[in-house]
């Protein structure tokens, strides 16, 4: 039996991005649902939660989600030593699913409608339908909304309605694999990135403390053949002796899109987040780029109903304005630089990239002492 529920706007995800930009519309007084395949936000995350301080320009996170703030910063690139220190905390170790349930929570607080379990299975933009299949039931029920907005991951239905290349079948994408280890009272108190151009010629492992927990892992692009990535997180973590003997508590991994779309908005419909790709090719990284697709979606948005009628032609404003952002940019020409880097490398078998890497890290620390980041 298909129900029909009449909403301004459909969310499609509960992350954090899609909780954020349903929390913005619900204040600017429009009626919203957020529709979440999982029975709790959160619950099928993957990432670090590593978080850079420039996302605190778009939400404040309690203390009680944020598991260590931290001032430093260490990169090896093939065993030369940078550190990086600062007088205020630049990076925020987080808890995502409790980044997740509390974004949510806060998104239904101004006013959102909340559905979990609800796994949707198809969106027809132009008659401004959406089905979803409840979880509990497998009733399929229908949505009726103005506006839709993708929010689910780099597994994006919108790849499917759009007729785009999935990430899956796209040839840029990294792939990120971790394990999450019991340390009670260890002294780490700093962000460490490693490069190892021999294990990972495209790829970078990571060391992140958290509150009684370390988070160890890795990345590589996807367009790097090479062994087995377990494998090569398994030689690594061996390297460490103070991680011997301790218990894993979690084993996860995940992929990262390398490119943004080629499709950000299409009549009803708008794309943020890692659904849209905005994310940094250089590191996988996706909070702050994510974020301000929300708040330009979330802007784009209640200008089209500004008027108190539906004018669904200034929807097509939030691709023109997300592409004159410096972010964009900054996406867009790091992705042209990881072209170059990767036709060096398949001509040469020389990669450039963990000397990048340290360039890229050099830069953007050196700034954020004589630019305030906030």
């Amino acid at each position: 039996m298909v129900e029909k529920y009449i909403y301004d706007v459909a969310v499609i995800g509960a992350g954090p991005m899609g909780s954020f930009v349903a929390e913005q519309l619900a204040l600017g007084g429009l009626k919203v649902v957020i529709l979440e395949k999982d029975l709790t936000p959160g619950d099928t995350t993957v990432c670090s939660g590593a978080m850079h301080i420039d996302v605190v320009k778009f939400i404040d996170l309690p203390q009680n989600v944020i598991e260590k703030a931290l001032c430093n910063c260490r990169l090896v690139t093939n065993g030369h030593i940078d550190d990086w220190s600062f007088p205020n905390y630049i990076y925020m170790l987080t808890n995502r699913q409790q980044v997740d349930r509390f974004l949510s929570k806060r998104a239904q607080s101004a006013g959102s409608t909340l559905l979990t379990q609800a796994l949707v299975t198809h969106v027809n933009p132009k008659q401004e339908e959406l089905f979803y299949q409840n979880g509990m039931t497998k009733d399929l029920k229908m949505i009726k909304a103005k506006i839709f907005i993708f929010a689910d991951g780099p597994h994006s239905l919108a790849s499917k309605i759009f007729h785009t290349k999935s990430i899956k079948t796209h040839k840029f994408f990294w792939i990120g694999i971790e394990y999450e280890i019991e340390f009670n009272d260890h002294p780490m108190d700093r962000v460490e990135i490693v490069t190892n151009p021999k294990t990972l010629p495209f790829g970078y492992y990571w060391i992140l403390p958290k509150m009684s927990s370390i988070s160890i892992g890795l990345g590589r692009f996807n367009m790097i053949d090479g062994p087995p990535l377990w494998d090569i997180l398994d030689e690594f973590v061996q390297t460490k002796q103070e991680f011997k003997g301790k218990r894993i508590l979690k084993r996860k991994g995940g992929i990262i899109p390398g490119r943004i779309n080629p499709i950000l908005q299409k009549d009803n419909c708008l794309i943020i987040g890692d659904a849209a790709g905005m994310t940094n090719p250089f590191t996988g990284g996706g909070y702050v780029c994510g974020f301000l697709s929300a708040k330009i979606a979330a802007k784009t948005c209640l200008k089209a109903f500004k008027k108190k009628k539906f004018q669904p032609k200034i929807l097509h404003s939030y691709e023109r304005t997300l592409r004159r952002s410096k972010y964009y940019l900054g996406i867009r020409l790091a992705h042209y630089t990881l072209c170059l880097l990767l036709f060096l490398y398949q001509k040469t078998n020389q990669s450039l990239y963990p000397l990048f890497i340290r360039f890229y890290f050099y830069v953007s620390h050196t700034l954020m002492r004589y630019i305030k980041v906030i």
